[in-house]
């Protein structure tokens, strides 16, 4: 119905208007409404919502007088037969004010949170009349919903006071008469310079209309609302010494509905303990305990100070509580009294009955109780922990020790001085048997608190590592031990196949030929005897060479040069046979992981030949060996002072000397160069050339032993020394 006017004027009267004119324009609005039933809603008349909150449901038509105009642009209306009804309206478009009796037509809404609210789109005036006087009602009946939006006033004392924390304007009064506490609504605006704490205890009169909560208020059943100055005034002021109140008389007996019925009253005694911030329990004379919450956050005392309590009597049906209380310190002389011995008991004493059934002990409520037992659950952001015993477990509160929390280990053994707390809901005339909710310690200071044992260090969680971890390492050995066995399979596979080829290449080759030798011998014995001689020298040339192959073979098993790190030592091991012949000296510098097994071996068995080879046909008695990785290339070189030959000219496989052409073809097969210089009476150099593997990462000649320039040396043994 946006933007239809309204059909008569603001401020006429019902007395200028026919009574069927009246009854038309009712009819009128009452048309429009229900044409505009399923109309969406004017985003400037909603502003104060968000669009998505509010969902059409209906329209409404209502006639009657305005009882209430509230905040929010709400006003209430009541209605001929008695009934009120809140409605939601912007006033700047309507000028309706207290008395007015109005036609109002608009929609219902939907709000997100479930609550409706009825939302006016015209207003028709009728008339204006002089409201009567609101009605006065006990404190007691106002929570009936009878008085739901109607006018009152009543009376009560102030007990409680503060700022709502959703709605910052908004202020919260409990009001207090006999047992019954209602709660009280008011804003800034309304009453202003008012300190609510210091009227505690007084007694006011209050006009205000009964309402349920809407918007962002608290969601409270039934409260009552000041929209004037008017509607707060105080009838009584507190005393000007709020603690001159009566003492708490706790020797006389006194039923629950009197007892809550009872103004200030005053309670002195020792500190027990305090928690939570506003909650203490005191000891007064005659072992009386009185649990006091206050009503404001204030700094709490340190236990066992003495102190003065006054609050509103409360009571669990176990004790008497003070609530809304406030509080001061006294001199220590004036209480009688002092901190009570505490009591050595069990949790299962607490937590059980003498059959082991599960119950709490109300008898040791606000003792001081010394208890033994194994810290668990560490929570510092919420300052507790739990205290187990004999598989019962009590939460200790230390919110006033916080000192005492850093000290604590799960598993630990303590002994603690803890204040017992009941944790028990107040009676009320609608909840005969309060229930309650648990038991709760509170330890009072770090020194209430012994160590008795440190944790194990086998705690469960440390033990579970430890055993996963030995099954990971048994995991890794088992793997390693596989991958270990799968080299040695490998390599010794390697070994027979690089030893089968060494017997075939040489030693199977060169047998053969002594056959071949000996067979053509035995043919030319008769017919020429001179040649048969020279291939039967021929045949025991090749049966040494032989010899000393299988000699070198069996060598090469029994040792593990090969496998040297240090390659100048390997060198110097595969040539010990020679050490008493000649002055060997060797130089190598070269990184052992850049040449395989199967070079290493190939370069060992060639210096071996040639150190053999200068030794037994050329006499040397010097022999220098030197080599070093370049560019990829492992260059390596034999040198003597022997009596040289003719590299032309030299013997070879048909005179029964296979030393070189062993060592030219073992290089072929690996794309090696051999070149050999010599002159009779001058010497010999033997210079070879392997492709080595790629460099890693990191390495380098020092790291695989002393190679360096100072190499090693072997010189020809004393007499009377005696070999390795």
């Amino acid at each position: 119905m946006t933007g239809v006017p309204n059909i008569i004027p603001v401020g006429m009267r019902a007395a200028a208007i026919p009574l069927f004119a009246r009854t038309l324009a009712r009819m009128a609005l009452l048309a429009m409404a229900l044409s505009t039933a399923t109309s969406s809603f004017a985003l400037d008349e909603m502003a104060f919502l968000r669009p998505n909150d509010v969902e059409n449901i209906g329209s409404f038509c209502h006639t009657g007088t305005v009882t209430m105009v509230l905040r929010y642009f709400d006003f209430v209306l009541e209605e001929q037969n008695g009934r009120p009804q809140i409605l939601v309206v912007h006033r700047k478009n309507f000028g309706i004010c207290i008395g007015d009796t109005i036609v109002a037509t608009g929609v219902c809404a939907r709000r997100d949170n479930g609550t409706t609210l009825k939302i006016v789109r015209n207003i028709l005036h009728l008339g204006h009349t002089t409201l009567p006087q609101p009605e006065n009602v006990p404190l007691a009946k106002l929570v009936h919903r009878d008085f739901l939006y109607r006018k009152v006033v009543t009376e009560g004392t102030l007990v409680f006071a503060k700022r709502d924390e959703i709605d910052t304007t908004n202020i919260q009064m409990l009001v207090k008469d006999g047992g019954t506490i209602l709660n009280v609504s008011f804003t800034d605006d309304t009453i202003r310079a008012v300190d609510m704490i210091s009227l505690l205890g007084a007694r006011l009169r209050l006009t205000g209309v009964m309402m349920q909560t809407t918007g962002a208020q608290r969601n409270i059943a039934n409260y009552l609302s000041i929209d004037s100055p008017g509607g707060f005034k105080i009838v009584k002021y507190p005393p000007a010494d709020i603690f001159d109140a009566p003492k708490l008389d706790l020797d006389s007996p006194c039923a629950p509905d009197e007892l809550v019925r009872l103004p200030l009253r005053r309670f002195e005694g020792i500190v027990l303990g305090t928690w939570g911030g506003d909650q203490m329990m005191l000891e007064g004379k005659d072992f009386h305990r009185v649990k006091a919450t206050l009503a404001r956050p204030e700094e709490l005392p340190a236990a066992g100070e003495p102190v003065a309590v006054v609050g509103f009597p409360d009571t669990d049906l176990y004790s008497v509580n003070l609530v809304y209380a406030r509080c001061k310190p006294l001199p220590r002389k004036k209480v009688i009294g002092s901190e009570p011995k505490p009591v050595d008991v069990t949790l299962r004493q607490l937590l059980t009955d003498d059959q082991g059934r599960p119950r709490i002990n109300g008898y040791s409520h606000g003792r001081l109780l010394r208890i033994r037992g194994t810290v668990l659950d560490v929570q510092p952001s919420l300052a507790l922990f739990s205290l187990n015993e004999d598989k019962l477990t009590l939460p200790v509160d230390c919110s006033s020790s916080p000192d005492a929390l850093p000290r604590l280990e799960e598993n630990a053994k303590v002994e603690v001085v803890v204040l017992a707390i009941t944790e028990t809901d107040s009676w009320r005339e609608s909840i005969v048997l309060p229930q309650t909710r648990g038991l709760k310690l509170i330890l009072r200071s770090g020194t209430d608190l012994k160590i008795l044992a440190r944790p194990p260090w086998w705690t469960p969680a440390r033990l579970t590592a430890v055993v996963i971890t030995l099954l990971v390492i048994i995991v890794l050995i088992i793997a390693a031990n596989r991958i270990i066995n799968r080299i040695m399979m490998r390599r010794k596979v390697s070994e027979r196949t690089r030893l089968a080829v060494e017997l075939h290449d040489s030693l199977s080759q060169t047998l053969a030929g002594v056959a071949c030798q000996i067979a053509a011998g035995e043919n030319a014995v008769a017919e020429d005897p001179a040649a048969a001689l020279t291939l039967l020298k021929t045949a025991e040339r090749m049966l040494e060479s032989s010899r000393t192959e299988l000699k070198n073979c069996l060598f090469d098993l029994r040792n593990d040069t090969v496998d040297d790190p240090d390659f100048a030592r390997a060198v110097a091991k595969t040539l010990s046979l020679f050490k008493s012949e000649a002055d060997i000296s060797i130089r190598f510098h070269v990184v052992r992981s850049q040449m395989t097994d199967t070079t290493a071996h190939a370069v060992l068995c060639i210096i071996r030949e040639l150190v053999a080879n200068a030794i037994r046909h050329g006499s040397a008695t010097r022999i220098r060996i030197a080599g070093a990785a370049d560019g990829g290339q492992l260059r390596f070189s034999v040198r003597d002072n022997g009596c040289g030959f003719d590299p032309k000219q030299h013997p070879g496989p048909r005179e029964g000397h296979f030393g070189l052409a062993g060592i030219r073809e073992r290089l072929a097969s690996m794309k090696g160069a051999f070149s050999i210089e010599s002159i009779p009476g001058n010497g010999t150099k033997a210079t070879i050339s392997l492709k080595l593997r790629p460099q890693r990462t990191g390495e380098t000649g020092a790291t695989v032993g002393t190679l360096g320039i100072a190499g090693l040396r072997l010189r020809p043994q004393r007499t009377g020394e005696t070999g390795e």
